[in-house]
């Protein structure tokens, strides 16, 4: 289970959002439960993110994990 203070995950959590879609509303709706959210809007995308704009996502993905695949 992850660790959690006052009810509050602190995990890093990415949250994407088609502009056409939810956009920002994604990243929004988990800062009530988690520390560390980080929120991205994919331009041309609706809801189905990764199928619609697949490297516009990959792009978001692996700028979040980033610090961590270089041992930050």
């Amino acid at each position: 289970m992850p660790t959690q203070t006052t009810d509050l995950f602190l995990l890093e959590d990415l949250e994407d959002g088609g502009a056409e879609s939810w956009g920002e509303e994604a990243g929004n709706g988990m800062k009530p439960a988690a520390v560390h959210v980080q929120t991205v809007v994919i331009p041309g995308a609706g809801h189905w993110v990764t199928e619609q704009t697949p490297d516009r996502m990959l792009a978001a993905l692996n700028a979040f994990l980033a610090p961590y695949r270089d041992g930050g």
